[in-house]
């Protein structure tokens, strides 16, 4: 029987785009790998061994992955002396005492609770200051919409309670069809920026799109159709305007 190895932290790992988790059908199958403890010592004290030395990009590559993660956490040996330093730090800051380490590893248990709390309040500060990153990027956009475009009607939706999802796009029309240019994003704390062409806001079914649409579409890759989509792409927050607006300049033109 063959076995999956996987590095992963949580049940969000095992479920599918329907929400069915799969975990308990791997169970007998699955073991769940540290990249500091196991994959990492096993890359340096045999996977090194195992790569002939003709094989130098390789040989390469996984040189600079291992120090990769030695530096990710803090394995070099440069880094010994500070970690020293560090940790006599703690010491006298917590007022450690080595002869008594059952009252060491208490403070320290406690020391830690306090601090993955802080952690958890300053991912959660995080999480929402970059949520309001991406709106600020949606409003500004809404704004170079009304300037670059007056003639086309702008359509959106904000963020609501319990929905990630914001967009913002323009109305076209071709052939008496219309169809519309979004930018769309569907989970702000990763920044999953994408743009395209869809059916959002100006109709409830897909229809059969010009030829013209259908050259643009593909000249600019556009090449996944979906459900809402006649094409779409992904994008980033820094580059999804200038890409939206060329797209429009385009479809415009092509009248």
């Amino acid at each position: 029987m063959d076995y999956f190895l996987f590095n992963t932290y949580t049940d969000e790992c095992w479920v599918d785009k329907d929400g069915f988790s799969y975990k308990d059908s791997f169970k007998s199958r699955f073991r769940s790998l540290s990249y500091r403890d196991d994959i990492y010592p096993w890359l340096k004290d045999k996977g090194m061994l195992i790569i002939e030395e003709k094989d130098k990009y390789l040989r390469s590559a996984t040189e600079q992955y291992i120090d990769y993660l030695e530096g990710m956490y803090n394995l070099r040996t440069i880094n010994n002396k500070m970690n020293m330093k560090l940790q006599e730090f703690i010491k006298q800051e917590l007022k450690l005492i080595d002869k008594k380490p059952e009252e060491a590893f208490e403070i320290l248990s406690d020391k830690e609770t306090e601090l993955n709390n802080a952690i958890s309040q300053i991912q959660q500060l995080k999480s929402n200051y970059q949520k309001e990153i991406v709106k600020n990027h949606f409003l500004q956009w809404n704004k170079l919409f009304q300037i670059d475009f007056p003639n086309l009607k702008i359509v959106g939706d904000e963020f609501k309670k319990n929905n990630d999802v914001i967009n913002i796009g323009v109305k076209f029309t071709i052939e008496n069809k219309e169809f519309v240019a979004i930018i769309e994003c569907n989970n702000c704390y990763k920044r999953n920026i994408y743009l395209g062409i869809g059916r959002h806001f100006v109709s409830s079914e897909k229809l059969e799109i010009p030829k013209s649409l259908e050259r643009i579409i593909n000249n600019n890759e556009l090449k996944e159709p979906e459900d809402f989509w006649y094409g779409w792409k992904f994008t980033s927050l820094e580059n999804a305007y200038s890409q939206i607006k060329t797209l429009i300049e385009q479809i415009t033109s092509s009248k």
